[in-house]
This record gives structure tokens, sequence and C-alpha cells, in this order.
């Protein structure tokens, strides 16, 4: 698989993770249960899979591949995408803390898991939109054949040393469990 469709296969991955989510606020929101090992098992995903493994691919390969360009339009949403990482990473953050006090009985903290939630949902499902339908399409027409190549091994190394030999599986079958359970 190249490059740009490991890319596009991960993205399936997160609106699949999407899907799950938004299920689960729905249950909280209408007082429903909600496993909170299920949530610590997404936000493990979120930080394990997306945050460090998916992210690091698009920053430290696909981004600079496509500065190389030097089209500005392509500059100038690189340098979004690159902001929305960081806003992602924040509310993981947030999840993580609003968790902790949740699990410790704050009431107050089930709403700011929710906002959290909500809001990283609402930015990643039209960031990863725009990144599948726009970006990834612009790599594929515009970056030479080596650049790409070489971004395989790139990804291929990021994956293994995230996750040791393979794809990670685990992920996969994680969120196929929970996809069964709330959706």
């Amino acid at each position: 698989m190249n490059a740009i469709d490991q890319l596009r296969d991960e993205h399936q991955t997160v609106r699949t993770m999407l899907a799950v989510w938004r299920k689960i606020v729905g249950r909280m929101e209408k007082g429903g249960d909600v496993n909170i090992s299920d949530i610590e098992r997404l936000l493990g995903f979120m930080k394990g899979f997306v945050d460090h493994c998916h992210h690091q691919k698009e920053e430290s390969y696909l981004f600079p591949a496509l500065m190389v360009l030097g089209d500005r339009q392509i500059d100038e949403m690189v340098k979004v995408f690159t902001r929305d990482h960081a806003r992602f990473h924040n509310l993981v953050q947030d999840l993580s803390r609003a968790m902790e006090g949740y699990k410790k009985g704050d009431e107050r903290a089930k709403q700011k898991m929710l906002e959290a939630l909500k809001d990283y949902i609402a930015v990643l499902s039209n960031h990863e939109a725009k990144e599948t339908n726009v970006l990834f399409e612009i790599a594929e027409n515009n970056l030479p054949e080596e650049v790409q190549k070489k971004m395989e091994k790139d990804f291929e190394r990021v994956g293994l040393e995230h996750f040791g030999a393979g794809t990670p599986n685990q992920f996969h079958n994680m969120l196929e469990h929970l996809q069964q359970i709330y959706c």
C-alpha cells in the first residue's frame, strides 16, 4: 500500500473512532451508562494511534514534502492542519484531566469531558475530510514517485517505533469491539 493510501486507511480508522465517540457522547448526554474503561481505551487510541503515530507521519514526512513544492496555498493548508493537530493534542489533554476528575467523583468533570469530546469530534471530522479529499489528492498528484516511496519507508519505521512488527491490530480490534457495543 502506498503512503497516501496508508493515510487514507488510517483516516477510515479515525472515522470509526469518531462514530463510537458520537454514540458515547449521546449516551452520556442522556444519562446512559458508559463504561469508563471504554473511554480510557478510546483515549489511549487517541493518544497512541492518532496523536503520536498518524500525526507524526503527516507532520514529519507528508507536510514537509508538500512544503517543498513551493505552493503558497498548499503551505497555508499545511499550517492550518498543523495547528489543528496541536488543538487535538490539547483537547486530548483536557479530556484526560476531566476523566481523572470524573473517576474521582467530580460531577462537573463529566461536562468538561463532553465539551472536550464534542469539540474534538467536530474539529477532527472537518479536518479529516479536508485532508482526505483535498490534501491527499494534492500529494498523490504532485509529489514525485521517489518522494512517495521514501514516505512509505518512513511510515513503516514510524509504525514499528510505535507498535512493533505488523499493524496496530490491537487498536483495530478494540475499535471493532466498541463499535459493536455502542453503534
